[in-house]
């Protein structure tokens, strides 16, 4: 297990089934690219909203692409996003008594903060049951 000190600590999961609300601002942490420039092994820190999955799916933006297991978040014009390198980093959101939520994890994207493509992360609170089986019985 990890040590918890003030650089390593614990994080909320959300309610089994949980539906973030569209606009909800989240957050996004990883090691990766900053706009193709690799990452210069600092870990940087992203804001930006979550945008509702039947926005994401139209033609116009990932076509389709992404399931209900998985939920976009990003800048509708481009700019910030989670890149290369950052899959497996947490999205957290806070909630309204002001605690940090893990509501996804880093996924897939069409490129690096481009206009109409946000970022895609797996749906946390779709995986509830399993995430706490395996806490159980790992």
């Amino acid at each position: 297990p990890a040590i918890l000190n003030d650089k390593v600590a614990l994080i909320c999961l959300p309610t089994k089934g949980y539906i973030l609300p569209s606009e909800a601002e989240c957050y996004v942490t990883g090691w990766g690219e900053t706009q193709g420039t690799g990452g210069e092994g600092l870990l940087k820190e992203a804001g930006f909203p979550v945008i509702e999955n039947k926005v994401c799916n139209r033609p116009e933006y990932l076509n389709g692409r992404v399931k209900s297991n998985e939920l976009c978040a990003g800048n509708i014009e481009g700019a910030v996003d989670s890149c290369q390198g950052d899959s497996g980093g947490p999205l957290v959101c806070p909630n309204s008594e002001g605690s940090y939520i893990l509501q996804g994890v880093t996924s897939w994207g069409l490129g690096c903060a481009r206009r109409m493509k946000p970022g895609v992360y797996v749906r946390v609170s779709f995986f509830i049951d399993w995430i706490k089986n395996t806490m159980r019985n790992g």
